[in-house]
Formats: C-alpha cells, structure tokens, sequence
C-alpha cells in the first residue's frame, strides 16, 4: 500500500505541476510576437493628452522593405504644443537609439529627444502660430560603443503646419 500511495501522490503532483506549466503559458505568454505600442499609447505616453496628428503627420520610417517605425507630428490646441513621437516597430522591446526632432521656423536650433530606447521617442515644443519641420531615427545601435550600426529615419525637412 505505501507503494501506491506513493505513486498517487506523485501522479497527483505531476498532474498539479502539469496544469501550472500549462496555466503559464496560457496567461505568462503572449500570444504573438511583442507588439508595438498602439500609435495613440505613443503619443498619449509621449506627449500626454489631448493631442492630435496633424495633416501630413505620419511618416514611416523604413529600411530594407521593412517597417522599422513610424515619425508622428501631433498637435495640442489647448497647450499651441507640437510634439514629434518616433515609434519603434521592428525593434519594439528592444533598447536601440531612438530619436525625435521638431525644428520650428526662425529658430536655428532642433530639438531632440534622443537615447535608447525600447518603444519610443518624443520632443514637444510651445509652437502656436509657428511652423515646423520634423524627424525620426531609430538605429540597430544597442550601445554608444557599436562601431557598425544601421539608422533609419523620415520626417518632414520643410516647415508646414503652421498652427
């Protein structure tokens, strides 16, 4: 009898251990690969609320015929804020050089967020009534020390959407 009981208590542990190693992978795992932040989750954590994208605002960004991600100009009529979000895809949760730039016009500097990253970048500016110009990067550079790296970026280099 102890022989048994044994066994039972063992079928019953691997059946318990089982159905934790099956309830994990159900809840733990996604169900596709790791997806980027929705377009307005990038913006809303980028520039925060109540801000739009403007006409001719979205850019993607490509290299290779892949989609590495996408330059985004939005709007805060409420604040006269501009904010540029470049939001990664193809290196989502993934610590890269990611950057953000707004220029605005009659103004020599450009603005920049830049670092590493896993989703995004995001710049704003107080631009009410100004023009502006915008850029995005995102890089395979995991480390300022990589000798070779690969960085894609669009935008828009003329002034537009003069709010």
């Amino acid at each position: 009898m102890p022989l048994r009981r044994g066994r039972a208590a063992r079928r019953v542990t691997a059946m318990i251990a089982s159905l934790t190693i099956a309830i994990i992978a159900i809840v733990g795992l996604p169900t596709s690969p790791a997806h980027a932040h929705s377009r307005s989750s990038a913006i809303y954590y980028g520039c925060g609320s109540n801000y739009n994208v403007v006409n001719d605002g979205i850019r993607t960004i490509t290299w290779g015929g892949e989609v590495w991600g996408e330059v985004i100009l939005t709007y805060n009529p409420s604040t006269g804020r501009n904010c540029v979000v470049t939001r990664k895809i193809k290196y989502h949760d993934v610590k890269t050089y990611t950057d953000a730039r707004l220029q605005l016009q009659n103004d020599s500097n450009v603005y920049i967020d830049g670092g590493y990253y896993y989703h995004w970048a995001a710049v704003s500016r107080p631009a009410s009534g100004v023009c502006v110009a915008y850029w995005g990067t995102v890089s395979t550079r995991k480390s300022p020390s990589e000798e070779r790296y690969i960085s894609a970026g669009n935008g828009r280099s003329t002034f537009g959407n003069c709010g």
